[in-house]
């Protein structure tokens, strides 16, 4: 490997401007690869990819404002919008997308269900993030139930100390936008995602489990850079995913739980 070619972590940092977590996100993003070199923990990044991506940062924010966008748990006004980013990303024929009136009494049981990154009071990404039973997953899964059937009742409060299974719902940045427009916003929505859990084991919520499923290639090399390992479950055309917490050490986990033994 010809260190000529790489920029350390801190390098990196440097050129595009940004703190060790954001360098992360962009890495999950699947912005940027990084390399783990024999012998060594600290992992390095090819040059090529970063001065790359710090000129294309530099043009995009020349023409537009994107520090304007905001990560925040989403309201009841946000959900028309988050229901038209899902059908333009998730509707196919014969399958329509969980109805704006199911949604909202999700998140009139538990306010932090939903999240979204606005930009000038239009809703640009969002992210669903239901606290279930195991066996209601479980039926997710396979494919007995819906996303349609969960009820109100069956969607947890975030009550410390509790344990609680997380099920990612879905995620996704508004189609119809330049592809580095969207690295950026989806960037932010997953940061927020991210320091949101965090925040719950900051708060002392105990989460088992992680899970979430996809059946779109940006959503399955998302999960998988995230660390969730495969399970063979429900849809041959639907990828599941899903990660122990306790048996993680991904650099998020690790911050959760960290987090988490400070209670």
């Amino acid at each position: 490997m010809n260190p000529q070619k790489f920029y350390s972590a801190k390098e990196a940092q440097e050129k595009l401007g940004m703190t060790y977590s954001a360098l992360r996100h962009q890495v999950l993003m699947g912005n940027l690869k990084s390399i783990t070199p024999p012998g060594r923990k600290q992992s390095v990044y090819l040059k090529e990819e970063v001065d790359k991506l710090a000129r294309e940062l530099r043009i995009f924010l020349t023409n537009r404002d994107t520090e304007a966008s905001i990560f925040s748990p989403a309201s009841k006004a946000d959900m028309p919008e988050i229901v038209d980013i899902s059908k333009a990303i998730f509707y196919t024929a014969g399958n329509d997308v969980t109805p704006t009136e199911i949604r909202i009494s999700w998140l009139e049981k538990n306010p932090y269900t939903f999240f979204v990154v606005n930009l000038e009071n239009k809703v640009v990404a969002y992210a669903s993030l239901l606290p279930l039973s195991p066996q209601i997953i479980e039926k997710l899964l396979e494919d007995k139930i819906s996303p349609d059937d969960i009820t109100p009742n069956e969607v947890e409060d975030f009550k410390s100390p509790k344990h609680t299974h997380l099920y990612i719902m879905s995620m996704g940045v508004t189609p119809g936008i330049d592809k580095l427009e969207k690295r950026i916003y989806g960037s932010k929505l997953i940061s927020g995602m991210l320091d949101t859990f965090i925040e719950l084991g900051k708060q002392g919520i105990i989460v088992d489990s992680l899970t979430a499923r996809s059946r779109l290639p940006d959503g399955i090399r998302l999960l998988r850079h995230m660390g969730f390992p495969e399970v063979a479950k429900g849809h041959p055309g639907k990828r599941s995913f899903a990660m122990k917490v306790s048996e993680s050490s991904t650099p998020v986990i690790q911050e959760y739980k960290d987090a988490l033994d400070l209670i």
